[in-house]
């Protein structure tokens, strides 16, 4: 299972209680296949966030681990991107989202330092 081999493991949610049970569920799972792998929470800014939404304290007690960082809801920059056929942190630099998205990518892009990562691994990042 390509899991197994992994270095990191990236899992995107939202902070609703469904968001929550999901991520306990996927996390378990994770754990079980790779549990060498670190494992990374993020809260993602797909779209507009629910009503029922946790904050973060309680979503971090309920599933038992903390969410590293979290991707604001920002439908204008995503339009610009798509309108301009451009990666969101080259098209809208400034947006909350773009900011987010820079500092997990530079968390990612770290995490890789020591291993052969190849020219293209973050294209958009030059």
């Amino acid at each position: 299972m390509i899991l197994a081999k992994a270095d990191e493991v990236v899992l995107v949610t939202d902070q609703s209680l469904a968001g929550a049970r999901d991520t306990m569920r996927l996390l378990a799972f994770a754990r079980h296949c790779s549990a060498s792998s670190r494992i990374r929470i993020i809260g993602g800014g797909a779209r507009q966030p629910p009503p029922d939404m946790l904050d973060i304290n309680e979503f971090r007690r309920t599933v038992g681990a903390p969410l590293e960082t979290s991707i604001p809801f920002d439908p204008r920059a995503a339009m610009d991107a798509g309108r301009l056929g451009r990666p969101l942190p080259k098209a809208a630099a400034r947006s909350p989202a773009s900011k987010a998205y820079r500092g997990l990518l530079t968390a990612l892009e770290g995490a890789a330092e020591g291993k052969d990562r190849g020219r293209w691994a973050l294209p958009w990042r030059r």
